[in-house]
């Protein structure tokens, strides 16, 4: 089964993709979200792709492991201060971080998620709305 991805166009097999350590942990790490979740945070970790290459399955891993624990535990650490981040605030984080890329207001390749928990830093409920 070939398998394409929406945000690059790139084409691989399902298999080759489970057969691969890595690929095969990050999407065991996507299959741990909320499908809504999983796409967006899909999303959002391709702007750390460089411009002139592709974003490997270790990297995009490792991206995803700095993002999970606090996922799951509904919270954001920013400046050593914790804030509660229900699935609705990092949906909303990683919608509006992709919106600031399209608009021009954010350079990428990103280097960090410090935009992004910016945004879900500063999330309240009437924001999803």
């Amino acid at each position: 089964m070939i398998c394409r991805c929406p945000n690059c166009g790139a084409s691989n097999s399902l298999d080759s993709l489970v057969g691969d350590a890595e690929a095969a942990e990050v999407l065991k790490m996507l299959l741990e979200l909320d499908v809504n979740m999983g796409k967006a945070a899909i999303r959002y970790i391709g702007l750390f792709r460089p411009a002139k290459s592709q974003l490997s399955w270790a990297r995009t891993a490792k991206l995803l492991n700095e993002l999970l624990p606090m996922i799951k535990a509904e919270t954001v650490e920013r400046d050593g201060v914790s804030y509660p981040a229900p699935a609705a605030a990092w949906i909303h984080g990683f919608t509006e971080t992709l919106a600031a890329r399209d608009m021009g207001r954010l350079k990428t390749p990103l280097k960090s998620h410090g935009y992004l928990y910016e945004i879900v830093s500063k999330w309240q409920p009437s924001a999803a709305a």
